[in-house]
């Protein structure tokens, strides 16, 4: 039954992954708040900014406000339900990574909440250390950056916030 909430977490990730996108976000769309968990309305966030990312409509090849807030909707609704997932939070960071607008200290809050929740995530520090090396907070992002490299248990991720590191200037004194 396509129009059962409990059927599309499983039925929605099914089609996007048979290259079925538009009958993914169709499914999304309809049930994802009506599921009660939040992983379809993360899959509905990521495919909406997949959208937003591949079709910009700011300028300089940015997500717009009104892609913003498409993003970020579901995200937010996402962090009411349980379980709470790491993922909710990396993808907020990502969302304001490719938009127009820069965002504000309060919301960045957010991503905090994400980094006490889960610690030991390195996405969440990466995207974050990223979006806060974007507007130009060097120390937050330098920091971040060391952590996610502390926590890294993969070669990649350690690598990854090296490399982030690296394209930081050095610390003023």
């Amino acid at each position: 039954d396509e129009t059962n909430p409990a059927f599309v977490p499983t039925l929605a990730p099914a089609a996007d992954a048979a290259g079925n996108t538009d009958r993914a976000r169709r499914f999304l769309e309809a049930s994802a708040l009506k599921s009660g968990r939040p992983s379809p309305l993360l899959d509905l966030a990521r495919l909406r900014l997949t959208d937003a990312t591949i079709h910009p409509a700011g300028p300089n090849q940015k997500l717009t406000d009104p892609q913003l807030a498409s993003v970020l909707k579901p995200l937010f609704d996402a962090r009411k339900l349980r379980p709470l997932l790491p993922e909710i939070y990396e993808t907020i960071a990502l969302a304001w990574l490719g938009a127009e607008t820069i965002p504000k200290n309060e919301n960045l809050a957010v991503l905090t909440e994400g980094m006490k929740a889960f610690p030991r995530h390195p996405g969440i520090f990466h995207a974050a250390a990223t979006l806060y090396l974007r507007i130009g907070n060097l120390e937050a992002a330098r920091s971040l950056a060391t952590h996610g490299e502390k926590i890294s248990t993969s070669d990649n991720d350690r690598a990854r916030f090296a490399e982030l590191k690296a394209s930081l200037p050095p610390p003023t004194e």
